[in-house]
């Protein structure tokens, strides 16, 4: 406005969160956001963001038509519907928010379009309606918590009440803290209330079982259940609050641990680790054994080769050795017969065929000297 320029938000049919035509009343609370009753829905808008909420019967609201808002001096929010008064308070985390509703039955007029409501000095809140005017002070609603009461735990659609019931209590269900279970007992059923006798029926029940999910669920039926559950360690929480949204500060919690098999134990799980390792050792052991066996095999066949290739050496020297000898024997031995006139020579000299130690040759002289000739065909 001080800019002198304007901003206009319009119906948007392809949103779901788009603001609606008809629009009964707009309202700024204490924290600058803008809230907006429209006929068919109450929306949260943010102007930093320009992020819009919707809320509806869905959320927990008497009806989608909303005629007016107003703050209280505790920065609750008052939202008249034509179907009755609802209480909103937003000082909560935005995922704890729940409405609280008043109608006929606590004291309240009937409600029409009406859009009147004004909020004293004092705190004391006046709404108008078809039969004239409501007020009341919002510091003075039913301040009594009510008790959470764990009436009934079922295993297996068992009660554990029940003689015969696989699981023995040493202690009632109210008492109990603490409840172990094995892996085949894992659907579990809860039976619960809160016990508040002033507006019985508007109590209400929040319910969570950590380990499983993360948030609270509301229940209108008093009953909870669950199936399938993995084994580990759980806890069931309940908390509630009276006709007038005022929650009880202790919550009744219970321990839920339901034992894995036993090939999912951590003993069974030590041995997996084990034998794993076992196995690998003994899967290298025999490798290791298979590359040393190839290894002195490659080994021996190279000695074998080496030995072969040193005894072909020695042959090869011992051949040449003989060779020499056989040639020494041949230049010792005559080419030709002798001819002499007084000796008939009948014998054929021929070559050796194995040579050893010295060879001796004896030749008579004309003279009659006997001539003794010596030759090494080893070379020794």
């Amino acid at each position: 406005m001080a800019t002198g320029h304007f901003k206009q938000y319009n119906f948007d049919p392809k949103s779901i969160n788009s603001l609606n035509n008809y629009i009964n009343c707009i309202f700024e609370d204490s924290e600058g956001i803008v809230w907006i009753a429209t006929a068919n829905s109450l929306l949260r808008f943010d102007p930093a963001t320009e992020k819009i909420d919707k809320f509806d019967q869905k959320d927990g609201l008497p009806s989608n038509q909303i005629n007016s808002i107003i703050e209280d001096l505790e920065g609750n929010l008052w939202i008249n519907t034509s179907a009755g008064l609802s209480k909103l308070n937003k000082n909560l985390p935005k995922e704890e928010w729940n409405f609280v509703n008043f109608n006929a039955q606590d004291g309240l007029q009937g409600f029409t379009s009406s859009k009147a409501s004004w909020i004293g000095k004092d705190g004391e809140i006046f709404l108008g309606g078809r039969d004239g005017i409501t007020y009341f002070y919002p510091g003075k609603i039913n301040e009594v918590k009510p008790d959470i009461v764990l009436e009934d735990i079922k295993i297996s659609d068992i009660s554990l009440k029940s003689d015969s019931a696989a699981v023995k209590l040493k202690e009632s269900i109210m008492k109990l803290d603490e409840l172990n279970l094995s892996y085949t007992q894992n659907n579990i059923s809860f039976e619960f209330a809160s016990i508040h006798f002033s507006r019985e029926e508007k109590n209400k029940i929040l319910y969570m079982l950590e380990g499983f999910n993360d948030h609270w669920i509301s229940s209108d039926r008093n009953f909870a259940s669950f199936t399938n559950l993995n084994p580990g360690e759980y806890t069931f929480k309940l908390k509630g609050s009276n006709g007038d949204g005022i929650w009880n500060d202790k919550e009744r919690t219970i321990k839920i641990i339901i034992s894995p098999p036993w090939w999912k134990t951590t003993s069974a799980y030590i041995g997996y680790f084990f034998l794993f390792a076992g196995s690998i050792f003994g899967i290298d052991r025999v490798q290791r054994r298979r590359i040393l066996t190839k290894e002195r095999n490659s080994a021996a066949i190279k000695e074998a080769n080496l030995r072969a290739k040193l005894a072909e050496a020695e042959n090869e020297r011992k051949t040449a050795e003989l060779e020499e000898a056989r040639q020494l024997q041949l230049s010792m031995l005559p080419k030709d017969l002798p001819n002499l006139p007084n000796l008939d020579i009948s014998v054929y000299m021929q070559t050796a065929t194995e040579v050893g130690g010295d060879y001796y040759d004896f030749n008579v002289g004309i003279d009659g000297t006997l001539t003794v000739v010596i030759g090494d065909a080893t070379g020794h």
